[in-house]
């Protein structure tokens, strides 16, 4: 249940930025050594929580005293860390969400304020409207 918890906090955040309530990242640059021209960081922190979640089945078979537990924890953290790391530096744009690829059609890119993150028939929250965003 530990790990669980852990991994809660990436899954909200990835949660929050692909339903689109969280939108302001999308103009920010990406982190550094990012070989892509997007910001996909908090897609990203969903990968991360995965990455978290992948210590259950070692740790269970550590905890049940399985003389497997290393082999499992070879096989489930590894691989997915590996797909991690290839994630810091390239991100499909087909793993970006819906809201963010019209974005991108509509003109948007890293630092464009002046193109909408929110579309024609979307309705832009009160929290962007209070935050400057459109």
């Amino acid at each position: 249940m530990f790990i669980v918890a852990i991994s809660a906090p990436f899954f909200m955040i990835a949660g929050r930025a692909w339903s689109g309530r969280s939108r302001r990242w999308a103009v920010d640059r990406p982190e550094y050594g990012a070989f892509h021209r997007l910001n996909y960081l908090p897609l990203k922190a969903g990968a991360a929580g995965i990455w978290v979640l992948s210590f259950i089945p070692g740790a269970m078979a550590r905890v049940s005293g399985s003389d497997a537990a290393e082999a499992i924890e070879f096989y489930t953290v590894f691989p997915v860390g590996m797909v991690l790391v290839a994630a810091k530096f390239w991100w499909p744009a087909a793993l970006a969400p819906q809201w963010q690829k019209e974005w991108v059609a509509r003109g948007g890119d890293v630092g464009a304020v002046d193109v909408p993150l929110w579309g024609p028939g979307e309705t832009v929250p009160e929290r962007a409207k209070k935050k400057g965003l459109q």
